[in-house]
């Protein structure tokens, strides 16, 4: 039974680290009511944003959507004009443009 439980606990794969998430948010004012971007990080580290990702213009309108993994873009990234209209759409894949 020890053994059992020894290689359950040790095994590759038969656990998962979890790590804790962090919101983000920036703002263009001092008084943080106009909000500039929100995103998530891994373990307090700014540089390993993970989740979705968003950015605003000034006037409120999205600038940026986005996805990123472990600190890398991953998946369509979207950019918008400040009238709202769409201004381009890039995809990646482990922080590399397609």
């Amino acid at each position: 039974m020890r053994t059992f439980l020894f290689i359950f606990l040790f095994w590759p794969g038969t656990h998962t680290f979890i790590y804790a998430q962090t919101q983000i948010k920036t703002y263009y004012d001092s008084t943080k009511t106009i909000l500039k971007e929100e995103y998530f990080i891994l373990g307090n580290d700014s540089n390993m944003v993970d989740g979705p990702y968003l950015m605003l213009h000034e006037n409120g309108e999205k600038s940026v959507v986005g996805h990123f993994e472990a600190g890398k873009k991953h998946g369509r990234f979207t950019e918008f004009y400040a009238n709202g209209l769409l201004k381009r759409e890039m995809d990646y894949v482990k922080g590399l443009r397609e």
